[in-house]
């Protein structure tokens, strides 16, 4: 098997104007609770609501293995105006290291919904991906009836490649569509130019 590199040790930070973005920690459970249990933030997602503060702790230690395994970085989406206020998280995961693609994830609390923090601090988690981990795909995948997350992809230049139907199985909910959007490095770095 081939070694590669650990992109995310030591964990990186990364800035926008008015977030950063750090490491996620046992001290953010309870944001993290209420990210996850929010039936407007979970509405369609690929998960189940949160019921407990000990399913955040679950969560948490899960992105620590993730990012120890060099598979993936969750960051938590911290306020610059109170650095000790979490109210988002980003993900690259899914890291197919010998296709060099990766997928893209966010989550928001619904209290900062339409002030445009998912598009900045989404730009730079892309920037690292192509340029830090060397990817040539990045996908964003969200159900069909999520808009906000189609926005997003559409802002970033990502081109819409399909929904696979029902394509994931949810406990408690059934199955599920998934719209798939992707960005490629060269198209990436047309529009960084």
């Amino acid at each position: 098997m081939q070694k590669y590199k650990n992109h995310f040790i030591p964990f990186p930070i990364l800035e926008t104007e008015r977030c950063i973005l750090s490491r996620i920690t046992e001290k953010n459970k309870a944001e993290i609770f209420s990210i996850y249990s929010d039936i407007a933030v979970m509405k369609y997602m690929q998960s189940n609501l949160l019921e407990t503060a000990d399913g955040a702790r679950v969560l948490i230690a899960k992105w620590s293995k993730l990012l120890n395994d060099n598979e993936g970085i969750r960051w938590g989406v911290f306020l610059k105006s109170d650095p000790t206020k979490l109210v988002g998280t980003i993900a690259l995961q899914y890291w197919n290291k010998s296709s060099h693609s990766i997928e893209l994830g966010a989550d928001l609390l619904k209290d900062f919904w339409g002030r445009g923090l998912a598009f900045e601090f989404t730009k730079p988690a892309i920037a690292f991906a192509f340029n830090q981990l060397n990817i040539n795909r990045l996908e964003l995948r969200c159900n069909p009836r999520n808009t906000a997350s189609s926005k997003i992809a559409a802002k970033f230049g990502m081109t819409y490649e399909g929904t696979l139907r029902e394509y994931v199985y949810i406990p408690n909910k059934g199955y599920d569509d998934e719209s798939v959007y992707s960005i490629l490095k060269r198209e990436y770095q047309e529009i960084e130019k």
